[in-house]
């Protein structure tokens, strides 16, 4: 699942679009080109014109110092190779002792590790556990699975926007437009960062052509 975008890496994309190309743009923001490629034509910068005095550039903000570690274990949990994410993990909370979320975050995943390793029907307890077993299940395409996490998630916390915006675009990976849109709103209700993020969404593709989601997420804000 696709990582949302920060208000830097949208102020790079366009401080630097079109003078550089989708692979040099992918490679600085971290994004896949496919992704970088959605964004541009989804946010209308494909229909610029190329400009002969180049633009100031915005640097992208500095990756975390375990970003790349917290990567690879991920990918290793991918593989189901739990006892070497354990591992993995563990040395990143150990490592980085004073990022309280990153520890939660590794905590969370040890156990999730622990469980899966142990082939036992596994129910999360904590919402941090229901959103990383359904990350898990996206990522391999279970989207029944993963909306399954996500909503027993909502039963532990019901206003988490980040729970109800993964809902929306889980629901528009396996095409239930109805659901997605109505789980979109409550998302952009509880925070409106959501409105901006599900614009480059690449999980939203099947929506991008509905005139109620281009609405939904192209309409300004009036401030009071």
């Amino acid at each position: 699942m696709a990582r949302k975008w920060s208000e830097e890496d949208e102020k790079f994309l366009r401080a630097n679009y079109p003078q550089m190309s989708v692979s040099q743009l992918a490679q600085q923001l971290g994004f896949s080109p496919k992704t970088i490629r959605t964004k541009i034509k989804a946010s209308g910068l494909a229909e610029r014109p190329k400009v002969s005095k180049p633009l100031p550039t915005v640097p992208p903000s500095p990756p975390k110092p375990w970003a790349e570690e917290f990567s690879r274990g991920m990918k290793i949990l991918y593989k189901k190779e739990y006892t070497k994410a354990i591992e993995s993990f563990q040395k990143i909370a150990e490592a980085h002792p004073n990022e309280l979320t990153l520890v939660d975050r590794c905590r969370a995943l040890i156990n999730l590790c622990h469980q899966l390793r142990s082939r036992k029907r596994y129910k999360p307890q904590e919402v941090d556990e229901c959103y990383y077993l359904g990350v898990y299940h996206s990522n391999r395409r279970e989207y029944k699975e993963a909306l399954k996490c996500f909503e027993e998630a909502l039963t532990i916390q019901p206003e988490n926007e980040k729970i109800v915006y993964l809902i929306a675009s889980t629901y528009a990976l396996i095409g239930n437009r109805q659901k997605a849109i109505e789980n979109l709103k409550k998302a952009i209700k509880l925070d409106e960062t959501n409105r901006i993020h599900a614009r480059y969404e690449p999980d939203f593709e099947s929506l991008y052509g509905e005139s109620e989601f281009k609405k939904l997420v192209f309409t300004k804000v009036k401030k009071s």
